[in-house]
Order: C-alpha cells, then structure tokens, then sequence
C-alpha cells in the first residue's frame, strides 16, 4: 500500500475515532441526564402517594365520623 494512502487512511480513522468519541460522550451525558431525571421523578412519585394516602385517609376518617 502506498504510503500517502496509508496515511490518508489512518487520518480518516483518526477523524472517526474522534467524532464516535464526541457522540459517546454526548451521550454518557445525556444517559447521566436521563438517570437524574427518573430518580427525581421516583421522588415526586413516592410524595404523591404519600400525600394522597393521607388525603384519602384524612376522607375516610371525615366519612367515619360523621356517621
């Protein structure tokens, strides 16, 4: 194989190798993101079960004392 072509090849696989490394990273990042997000999510979720749960124990405990 001709040196300038060998060259030209590893320049191009160069060129790959970084841009599959950029679009990696981007997505590590976004992964990161996307992992905050549901454990924030989690968390909204378990205090909105808490807080209906009271509500609706707070409803029960009106209707049972009314009667």
């Amino acid at each position: 194989m001709p040196k300038q072509k060998e060259d030209n090849n590893n320049t191009e696989l160069e060129k790959t190798i970084k841009n599959h490394s950029e679009k990696i990273s981007r997505l590590n990042q976004r992964i990161s993101d996307i992992s905050d997000q549901i454990a924030l999510l989690k968390s909204d979720l378990n205090g909105f079960k808490k807080g209906v749960a009271r509500d609706m124990r707070s409803i029960i405990d009106t209707i049972n004392n009314k009667e």
